[in-house]
């Protein structure tokens, strides 16, 4: 960035926890960055698998139902963007104050910023990962196709792709006073297709990653390890950020527990001041 004071940041190294939790957890740091104007980086990952819905995206009460028959765990994310089923993965969190230095340039630009920070650590993790446009140039007739309800099925902004594939799945809003970007990194294969659940029977045909592909990220030695040194590190060179490692206090993961609270883990979680609120899930008939 060209300054000679490092920007301070917040780092959160989290492991596995619930749906549920993580959802109500980057919602709650979501408030806290716009609060104490310090951007936020938290890893983590998933105590069972989890289909995480974009904010404004329909799942009808069949597909609910059989989530719960295959033991797939349903909430919605505070960010946009199609479903995604977190698994075999490392998921990030990253938020950011709308008026810091560091979203001074265009939407477009910041995502572009962001992919940039991933592909650099990936390459330290021995990852040869690449940045993309947005574009349909050297993608399957399928994935020309706009109307999948995955993640994974589309083609994004600045997409970080490996083998031509998109490996990182992000979701960005802007909130009042902040914005919040999630991702997905594939470490290898998940033990159930996400397409099963929305009937995409012909998915099994033509996969959107590649089984190969998956078999080596799956071989590299302590990839989880790698990427959560090499991420923090590359915000640090490309952003100038220096990361103080604070794990929720007690107080913040009483508020996440509290938040959390529901008569159903299928919630939609949003800002509202400091105050996280959930409600049901929006479902349609199909």
């Amino acid at each position: 960035m060209g300054s000679s004071e490092l920007i301070e940041g917040r780092l959160i190294q989290d492991g596995c926890q619930a749906g549920i939790f993580n959802m109500a957890a980057d919602s709650l740091l979501a408030a806290f960055s716009r609060d104490t104007f310090i951007p936020v980086l938290r890893l983590y990952r998933w105590t069972n698998p989890t289909l995480s819905l974009g904010f404004h995206q329909k799942i009808s009460v069949d597909q609910l139902n059989l989530c719960d028959q295959l033991g797939i765990s349903v909430v919605r994310r505070p960010t946009g963007g199609r479903a995604v089923l977190h698994d075999n993965e490392l998921t990030y969190c990253l938020t950011i104050p709308s008026e810091h230095p560091l979203l001074k340039f265009d939407r477009s630009e910041v995502q572009k910023r962001i992919g940039f920070v991933f592909v650099a650590a990936a390459r330290q993790a021995g990852v040869h990962a690449e940045l993309a446009r947005e574009g349909f140039n050297n993608l399957s007739s399928r994935r020309k196709v706009s109307n999948s309800p995955l993640c994974f099925d589309s083609v994004s902004r600045w997409e970080v792709r490996l083998a031509g594939s998109k490996w990182i799945g992000s979701a960005q809003r802007y909130l009042p006073g902040v914005m919040l970007q999630h991702g997905s990194i594939i470490l290898g294969r998940n033990n159930l297709d996400p397409a099963v659940v929305f009937g995409m029977a012909h998915r099994h045909d033509e996969p959107v990653f590649p089984a190969d592909i998956m078999d080596t990220l799956s071989a590299l030695p302590d990839l989880e390890v790698r990427l959560r040194r090499e991420i923090p590190e590359a915000f640090c060179r490309e952003w100038e950020i220096l990361w103080r490692e604070q794990p929720f206090d007690q107080k913040e993961i009483n508020l996440i527990l509290e938040d959390g609270k529901a008569d159903t883990p299928h919630f939609e979680s949003t800002i509202s001041g400091t105050q996280i609120k959930h409600n049901s899930i929006d479902t349609i008939n199909v």
